[in-house]
């Protein structure tokens, strides 16, 4: 019998997660598979999979699983902070970042240094990238996030169309994409994500 005793550490819990890599990366496959059939013959590309791995990748470690991620399909890693970014190039990682979160005014340059896509979640959060940007002479890469109804950071999808607008005028930003967070996705009921998605789909119309 084991001692368990000798097993718990504070690097050694009782609990742990045991990750089927090969079952991993054939999910991720399979979603990939799925998506092909939306893509249209005005596409020029596929729709592509973002492997959110913030939070330590939720607790299975984000290099390894990110590593897995890209081998297996993934085109773009999310973070929540600049500081994940971070260790995901010293992981020797080299796919596109985004940080999906808030960030430190001082976490900025070293977004603009290591190729992190920063998130705008407010006309304040593009202007402060804007001015850090054009003080060090460089541009950003930013997304932008629409709040259409999850009521937590994002700008409001009623205001989407003339900041956007106001974004695009700032100088050493590079608008390269929008997006938004579905608040109940993976309810049964998905009244409110359609609604959501509406908003989101006739902003990108206009």
């Amino acid at each position: 019998m084991q001692n368990y005793n000798k097993l718990y550490t504070p690097e050694n819990r009782f609990a742990w997660a045991e990750i089927n890599l090969n079952d991993f990366s054939c999910n991720i496959g399979l979603i990939k598979n799925y998506l092909e059939r939306f893509k249209t013959s005005s596409d020029s590309l596929s729709p592509g999979i973002m492997a959110v791995v913030k939070a330590n990748a939720y607790g299975h470690g984000l290099v390894e699983i990110s590593k897995k991620a890209i081998q297996s399909g993934a085109s773009w890693l999310g973070v929540a902070l600049v500081q994940e970014g971070l260790r995901l190039r010293d992981g020797g990682i080299k796919a596109p970042i985004l940080c999906l979160g808030s960030h430190a005014p001082e976490k900025i340059r070293d977004a603009v240094d290591n190729d992190i896509t920063l998130s705008v979640t407010s006309i304040e959060s593009a202007r402060l990238i804007s001015d850090l940007c054009r003080e060090i002479n460089r541009e950003a890469k930013v997304h932008i996030k629409i709040d259409t109804g999850m009521n937590r950071i994002g700008i409001n999808y009623k205001d989407a169309i003339q900041s956007i607008i106001m974004i695009k005028k700032m100088p050493n930003i590079k608008i390269d994409g929008v997006f938004t967070h579905f608040a109940c996705a993976s309810k049964e009921d998905d009244s409110y994500t359609i609604l959501q998605w509406s908003r989101f789909d006739k902003i990108m119309a206009e």
